[in-house]
């Protein structure tokens, strides 16, 4: 039996090292010896997989090839060290451009890693997947392996493990470790934005991103994004069952993105958890948001914040031990007066229900001075306007400084029945404020409600009459 496989066709990448049985995936080799086999062996190529080899141009190879025969990219166990702009996009180490879009396995044992000498600055990804029209109708599946960028060079402002898209008809992302080391200490603050991301996503119809764990990206875990430039909407997300730990956001959602579900997410020690709409002032919004069930502890700015954001359900977190801007893990100093540390913040969000939330301190009690306090529920407004439309219902707020606070600009805030127990004032309710459901008594008071306090003059219990 031949023991190599030399591949002829004209213009694609030849097959250049010995085949190994053990490291197909189909079910006709040997018979076939790979040449109709449905998976295309990065190793045939000449990766060598030992983490130290440059073993970017073989993959590259092997890419071609790929998506000449319409076959499945396959990684077996090894670290695949890459370094190098690809020939085709000098932004790029692997750069994929298919109409039809792409399929990647990878083994649980297969690790991409960028190398010191990865050589590419300023807005560059270590493996970009787009259709060259910018307007691609494929598919593209990634399964399983994991990115390494503890070694990448710290002036890679901008850099994306992956990035896929703008404008597949269907992505999906599954069991994908992507794990960017960890640069801080338990505590200290964590040093986010520049824009780098674990997983970038632009423009998809439709997207699946499931089983995954991102750990400590500089930026963000998870970036979806639509164009406003261009009108062209990302839509049809579901972000579910994935961990995120120590990254400086979790995950965004931006510029136009629309029908968009996340759920059952656990987020530990990120500068922040969710966060939605458009950032940068621009009239684009996103909407029709879900996010629903995820477990978040222990952010250092916002757990959950939802910025311009339209048509919008905030239901089942559980969210305990937030901080805003935090400094040490146990002071607020740095934060200015009059901000407000909210567990949920709506800025100019209009229509959203926020039911069923339990929003508590559990290991530390957060200090509260002179206009810097933290609240269950925040309301106000953005560069855009104010928050309206909004009803809080059925949450648990426990050990926090304030219940709610709701701004001047904010109009039509129903504050229907909350559990709230040990907290400093029932809210924080601006004079101008359009409040239904519940009656403002001052600045910093609800009626409606009996308050039993401890000797202290901390609320124990709030309970609707």
């Amino acid at each position: 039996m031949p023991d190599q496989v030399l591949i002829l066709d004209a213009g694609i990448p030849k097959c250049k090292v010995q085949l190994d049985p053990s490291l197909t995936r189909g079910t006709n080799f040997p018979a076939q010896l790979g040449v109709t086999d449905a998976h295309v062996n990065v190793r045939w190529f000449g990766a060598v997989g030992d983490g130290a080899a440059n073993d970017a141009q073989p993959i590259r190879d092997a890419v071609a090839y790929a998506l000449a025969k319409k076959r499945t990219l396959w990684f077996p166990p090894g670290v695949y060290g890459v370094a190098g702009a690809s020939a085709t996009d000098a932004s790029a180490c692997i750069h994929i451009a298919s109409d039809t879009g792409i399929s990647v396995i990878m083994d649980d044992m297969a690790t991409i890693k960028p190398l010191a000498s990865f050589g590419i600055t300023g807005s560059s990804k270590v493996v970009r997947i787009d259709a060259p029209t910018g307007a691609g109708t494929g598919v593209v599946r990634w399964v399983g392996g994991s990115f390494d960028g503890s070694l990448l060079p710290a002036n890679t402002t901008g850099t994306d493990l992956l990035s896929i898209g703008p404008k597949f008809k269907a992505v999906s992302v599954r069991g994908v470790v992507f794990d960017h080391g960890l640069t801080a200490p338990s505590g200290a603050n964590l040093g986010y934005g520049g824009g780098d991301s674990s997983l970038y996503v632009k423009e998809p119809e439709q997207l699946y991103i499931t089983d995954c764990a991102f750990i400590g990206a500089v930026d963000l875990g998870v970036y979806l994004s639509g164009d406003f430039n261009t009108a062209r909407t990302g839509r049809h997300a579901v972000v579910s069952g994935n961990k995120f730990y120590r990254c400086g956001n979790a995950a965004a959602v931006k510029r136009l993105f629309s029908k968009c579900v996340l759920t059952n997410n656990h987020i530990l020690e990120c500068g922040n958890g969710f966060f939605s709409g458009v950032a940068d002032g621009q009239t684009g919004t996103g909407s029709q948001l879900i996010v629903t069930n995820n477990t978040i502890i222990k952010t250092q700015g916002s757990p959950i914040r939802l910025t311009n954001t339209t048509d919008a359900t905030v239901s089942g977190n559980i969210v305990t031990d937030w901080r805003r801007h935090v400094s040490d893990g146990t002071t607020e100093t740095s934060v200015s007066s009059g901000n407000i540390g909210g567990a949920i913040i709506l800025e100019g969000s209009n229509r959203v229900s926020i039911t069923g939330n339990i929003l508590a301190f559990q290991d530390w009690v957060p200090v509260v001075t002179a206009n810097k306090f933290s609240v269950g529920v925040s309301i106000r407004a953005s560069t855009l306007g104010g928050s309206k439309n909004v009803i809080v219902s059925g949450n648990v707020v426990n050990s926090v400084e304030s219940a709610y606070h709701v701004d001047t600009t904010s109009v039509n805030i129903s504050l229907l029945p909350n559990e709230i127990d040990a907290v400093i004032a029932a809210s924080r309710l601006g004079t101008s404020a359009t409040v239904l459901g519940a009656y403002k008594a001052g600045a910093s008071a609800v009626t409606g409600y009996v308050e039993i306090k401890d000797p202290s003059g901390v609320i124990r219990k709030l309970a609707v009459i």
